[in-house]
């Protein structure tokens, strides 16, 4: 799992889908892409989802947002790993702590 934030270096477009979507093919298996955007005023995003879960990572002019939905309520992964908050900028290290962390709490979810 990625530890150490980088909140410099943003990486682009077509790096940052890369990265995800490989990470989802090779860990989050279920979900299926819904929908991808590349706008030209420097924003994007992607969304994943199963039949009851919603990941969605966007990134406007450099800031990585994300809103993760389990089960029809929306989930707060600060409230699950405080180091959320530490992330800014959609970095490769970033992107991949996010990406581990929701993988961290898919499993606990299907522990319970």
């Amino acid at each position: 799992m990625a530890t150490s934030f980088d909140n410099t270096y943003v990486l682009d477009f077509d790096k940052a889908i890369d990265l995800i979507k490989t990470y989802f093919k090779t860990h989050f298996t279920p979900f299926i892409l819904v929908k991808e955007y590349d706008l030209p005023t420097g924003y994007w995003g992607i969304t994943y989802s199963t039949e009851n879960d919603t990941i969605s990572i966007n990134c406007g002019r450099g800031y990585l947002e994300y809103q993760i939905t389990l089960s029809g309520q929306t989930f707060d992964l600060v409230k699950f790993d405080s180091q959320m908050e530490r992330i800014k900028v959609a970095s490769k290290n970033n992107i991949l702590f996010l990406l581990d962390t929701v993988k961290r709490v898919l499993t606990n979810k299907n522990l319970a």
